[in-house]
């Protein structure tokens, strides 16, 4: 297979390290400044994204979204969740489990809705993914969705609600934009503060799969009004994830380098 390469701004080269990533300080700054929808490329347009998509290449991909987004239309807004009354040790884990599935579900129901409804200018979608956000932002950030009692569905839903705030952000009023925004905040908040674990356990799977949910999360939060600190935990957590994708026992770098960057200098090359 060809090698997939990635060209690196020369700007961001400072150090053995810093020469393969942007620092967490200099993301942080350009995501704060980036347009919404963020998710989309730079430069690009819902118009321009669905000129491309209704080529011949591209267009069974497109069908196949839209009758992703139609199916979750037709699904239901899942309210803040209740534990079984009385329930023993095995039901509480199997209702653990199914909260982070309908989390999870509900996720990608907002995010099909959403690109969707604005690729093709459907209000209807638009609103269902809406509902949806708004429905999935009234779950008690500290019951048992919270970080301490379910990481892997906290992470679902900050991610879902920070996918759909983007994507969604100009069909929102101000008082929905902070309602939202407020959610993701105690959620992110969370999960950032419980991340100290690494501290114990430098490869807890847990913690480790939550920074990228963060770095995520964060990339669309950054300069959002009402959540001052997003910018600073982007350049924490995303610096974290630098630090943590080197080869063991890789102290000064070198491994990581020779491996992805000796046969394109500058370029990340991996194949």
């Amino acid at each position: 297979d060809a090698p997939m390469a990635m060209t690196l701004s020369a700007s961001t080269r400072s150090s053995s390290v810093d020469s393969v990533m942007p620092t967490g300080q200099a993301l942080g700054v350009a995501a704060a400044a980036k347009a919404r929808p963020r998710l989309l490329p730079a430069g690009s347009s819902f118009a321009r994204l669905l000129e491309s998509a209704k080529t011949a290449d591209y267009l069974p991909v497109l069908e196949a979204l839209r009758a992703s987004a139609r199916f979750a239309q037709q699904q239901a807004s899942t309210p803040d969740p209740v534990p079984p009354a009385g329930a023993n040790a095995t039901a509480l884990a199997q209702f653990g489990f199914e909260i982070h599935r309908i989390a999870l579900a509900q996720r990608e129901y907002i995010e099909a809705l959403a690109f969707i409804g604005r690729l093709d200018g459907n209000v209807a979608m638009q609103d269902s993914a809406k509902q949806k956000l708004l429905a999935l932002a009234g779950w008690n950030p500290t019951g048992v969705s919270a970080e301490n009692a379910n990481d892997h569905t906290n992470r679902e839903i900050y991610l879902a609600l920070a996918t759909g705030l983007d994507l969604l952000w100009d069909s929102l009023s101000s008082t929905e934009r902070a309602r939202l925004i407020a959610a993701i905040r105690t959620r992110t908040l969370q999960a950032v503060a419980a991340l100290g674990y690494l501290d114990k356990e430098p490869y807890e799977s847990h913690r480790l799969t939550n920074v990228r949910g963060l770095n995520q999360t964060l990339l669309l939060m950054a300069g959002a009004p009402g959540f001052p600190e997003a910018q600073s935990l982007l350049a924490q957590t995303w610096d974290l994830s630098r630090f943590t994708l080197s080869a063991w026992g890789d102290k000064d770098g070198s491994r990581y380098l020779s491996s992805y960057f000796d046969v394109y200098p500058g370029i990340w090359r991996h194949g």
